[in-house]
């Protein structure tokens, strides 16, 4: 954006101030209200655009034709590497793409390919992948970090399984048991043996 009361280069006289106006674009048939950054000189009322303001609408842009294409915003591959608690280093280092391709993905610069897209998402779905990722990297304190977490998890989820155990013993030695009670039990005891699943996977991938 242009400095506020920044002087006029057209007419000399007049100062320029900010303004966010809304621009109707489509692309690929979809049609979306975007902000559409530039200033006006408060004398001749010229309306102006410096590098500033064409490099922000050009990634508002850019963010859009993302999430037509059915890609990853700016803002979604930033939410995701702080989900993975790494920089934009440590994410290069361990997607690929270059020392400053995180930046550019994170600031809508540039489009990632179909491939980076695709990593970014199991790496936040399938912890043991992104641990698998991180260790063959280099990254070992991240590695282990992922391992602890997916170590408590795993703790929390045995915990529950247990609980579910328990609950079907009890009923076991209720006097008043129904085929009803025990199917909910097992049901429980399914859905929480399914936790184990990330486990599972870390021992595969090593």
């Amino acid at each position: 954006m242009t400095y506020q009361n920044e002087q006029c280069a057209i007419c000399g006289k007049g100062h320029l101030h900010n303004t966010i106006e809304t621009n109707s674009v489509t692309y690929k048939e979809t049609t979306k209200d975007l902000p559409l950054y530039g200033s006006t000189c408060d004398v001749c009322g010229s309306e102006q655009a410096n590098a500033v303001d064409v490099r922000n609408n050009k990634r508002a842009m850019q963010a859009f034709k993302k999430e037509v294409d059915g890609l990853l915003t700016g803002s979604e591959i930033y939410a995701t590497r702080e989900y993975l608690e790494i920089n934009q280093k440590q994410a290069a280092n361990i997607f690929g793409g270059g020392k400053v391709a995180f930046s550019k993905y994170e600031n809508d610069d540039v489009n990632q390919s179909d491939a980076m897209d695709r990593l970014i998402r199991v790496a936040k779905a399938v912890p043991a992948a992104f641990k698998w990722l991180a260790k063959n990297a280099g990254e070992d304190a991240i590695a282990e970090n992922v391992l602890q977490k997916m170590f408590a998890k795993t703790e929390i989820k045995s915990e529950s399984v247990h609980d579910s155990f328990a609950a079907f013993e009890r009923l076991n030695r209720s006097t008043i048991y129904t085929k009803d009670a025990a199917l909910i039990v097992s049901c429980s005891i399914s859905k929480n043996s399914a936790a184990f699943s990330d486990y599972s996977l870390e021992g595969q991938l090593g």
